[in-house]
């Protein structure tokens, strides 16, 4: 595959994860399998996101919501490692249609109750903030898609767009940090994808930049009903 089209692709990839807050991998997933190899595609993924979300992570770090990061992340890190053992041993098709079905349906409740006060309450977002946790990093080990969950989650909560891009990127950042190491760990990411990762990062981090900036043109309600939208779409189509 040439280099100028990975650029291309993973140039709009970012731009869907800067203006939307999630998408980078499910972008690029659905383009990439038509031109190389499963593995080859989840290496360029991972590897060319880490240092353009680091970056915007550490910009707004201060609209962070550290109580409920540190819930979710501890849930990641109970399921990379076993979604990332997945990976490597079993079909992933049962997986995506599984979690499709619950991605669909906390979007749809997420849609109509979307102009609805939610009042706080700890103990059911310390639950569902520890399942979304173990969710995303168990899909990001497994099939490399770690955003639906958090997104869904972070969708829920009453926050603004600067406090759930910050709960977002910071949480993407590390998880594919981690799964990153995971990779090189078990031979999966080879020398020429990351390489060809390493080329692409500044065309990802143009892509964030510019996606960000339409996104602070555009009312927070209106980024919420788009991404429980493109949930729901993204849900259907991974039950197929």
């Amino acid at each position: 595959m040439q280099l100028w089209l990975i650029f291309l692709i993973l140039f709009a990839s970012g731009f869907v994860q800067g203006f939307l807050g999630f998408g980078f991998a499910i972008t690029a997933l659905a383009i990439f399998p038509y031109y190389m190899d499963l593995y080859e595609s989840h290496v360029l993924i991972t590897f060319s996101i880490i240092v353009p979300i680091g970056l915007f992570s550490y910009q707004i770090r201060k609209h962070l919501n550290f109580r409920i990061f540190f819930i979710t992340l501890i849930g990641a890190m109970i399921g990379l490692p076993i979604g990332l053992f997945c990976f490597t041993s079993m079909d992933p098709q049962w997986i995506i249609r599984f979690t499709g079905v619950v991605i669909l349906l906390v979007a749809l409740d997420g849609l109509i109750k979307l102009k609805i006060s939610r009042p706080k309450n700890r103990k059911r977002e310390t639950i569902w903030g520890i399942i979304a946790g173990v969710s995303s990093g168990f899909l990001s080990g497994a099939v490399g898609i770690a955003g639906p969950p958090i997104v869904a989650f972070g969708s829920r909560q009453n926050w603004n767009q600067a406090e759930f891009k910050a709960y977002i990127f910071t949480l993407s950042v590390i998880v594919s940090s981690c799964r990153a190491a995971g990779m090189i760990y078990t031979d999966i990411a080879k020398q020429d994808s990351m390489i060809s990762a390493g080329y692409s990062i500044p065309f990802v981090l143009m892509g964030l930049l510019l996606g960000e900036y339409f996104s602070r043109k555009v009312n927070i309600l209106l980024i919420q009903k788009l991404t429980f939208i493109l949930l729901i779409i993204v849900s259907i189509g991974m039950l197929r």
